[in-house]
């Protein structure tokens, strides 16, 4: 008998086989595995891994839905070792197995297509988002900067190949194997957008887009961006330094892009103006700051949350279903605020 379509599954269900996908994949690595423990299952699926010999690691399960390739994950792992061996950043540090492969594809009965995995050593320490302080954001001001002085000497090998940050929706790209369409308007949801919320969110999509293009008209070179530097893919270590998590969102943009992702996440904090200010100051020790025009990081944040309203509704998730009338709401306010619509 077939098994159960996946996507019919409960999550523990779905869970129940990703665990024995994650099995399958650990096999081909030298530690001997101890134990298996689900930490996340958003974008992707994440595991700890705790070895017999007490070393730690985290396998990461790449969905469909994250619209990463082989190629961007092989590009990540490119990135992530020239970090490594340039400088001392405390970035993501992947694993290779005994093949020394860094990158292994699984093939699970009952789950839809092969799915690429990656082995991550193990950071110890709370996620940054649970120690936010002016001080914490001047250090992943910091950082940030030290990524994109690093990426402005980056030289790719001729295999890399990850995204552009050329338009609104850059995941939407469909020169890429998989793409996340842009489905905020389709007539599916017309009623999460009566009029009045539909012009404030295409007006917002035409203002964002023009910042964009004036941005990359103006000629300052492309860099290989992180593209989701925010508190929850930060650890903080002893004496508050920090180490930076999850490149997979990494594509070729500016580094003002790259700032208005952290402080889309930074300002929506309880104390955002400081956090923010602090973000800058870091920021400053190492590099001038990238805006360039006034009011680009505002309209660039307006972007995220606009990124964030499509995943929202590309989700085959229950709960983002529930979600998707509240949060289309509370993105429409933000983009009234951030905008002057």
């Amino acid at each position: 008998m077939s098994p159960r379509p996946f996507a019919e599954l409960t999550r523990r269900g779905q869970v129940r086989r990703l665990h024995r996908a994650a099995g399958s994949a650990l096999e081909r690595y030298a530690f001997a595995v101890a134990r298996v423990r689900l930490l996340a299952t958003d974008a992707n699926t994440v595991f700890r891994v705790d070895a017999s010999d007490g070393a730690k690691y985290v396998l990461r399960i790449t969905s469909p839905r994250a619209c990463k390739d082989v190629d961007e994950i092989r590009s990540e792992v490119e990135w992530l070792s020239a970090l490594k061996r340039d400088t001392d950043l405390p970035v993501a540090e992947p694993v290779a197995a005994r093949d020394g492969s860094v990158i292994q594809i699984v093939a699970e009965n009952g789950i839809p297509d092969a799915r690429p995995c990656v082995v991550f050593r193990w950071v110890a320490g709370p996620h940054l988002h649970d120690r936010l302080s002016g001080e914490s954001a001047f250090r992943l001001g910091e950082l940030a900067a030290g990524l994109h002085v690093h990426a402005g000497g980056f030289r790719p090998s001729p295999t890399f190949r990850v995204r552009r940050f050329d338009r609104v929706f850059p995941w939407s790209d469909a020169s890429f194997s998989t793409s996340e369409p842009v489905i905020l308007f389709d007539p599916a949801h017309r009623d999460l957008f009566p009029p009045v919320r539909r012009r404030v969110y295409e007006a917002a999509i035409e203002r964002v887009q023009s910042v964009i293009d004036a941005i990359r008209a103006a000629g300052p070179p492309e860099i290989v961006i992180h593209n989701d530097l925010h508190p929850w893919n930060v650890k903080v270590r002893p004496r508050g330094r920090l180490h930076v998590l999850d490149f997979e969102d990494l594509m070729w943009g500016h580094p003002v892009q790259d700032v208005a992702t952290s402080l889309y996440y930074l300002y929506l904090s309880d104390d955002g103006a400081t956090l923010c200010d602090g973000f800058r100051a870091g920021y400053e020790q190492v590099a001038p700051w990238p805006e360039r025009e006034p009011h680009e990081i505002e309209v660039l944040r307006a972007g995220r949350g606009l990124v964030l309203a499509n995943w929202v509704l590309s989700s085959h998730d229950s709960h983002d279903r529930e979600l998707a009338p509240e949060y289309m709401a509370r993105i429409e306010k933000r983009l009234r605020a951030w905008l002057g619509l």
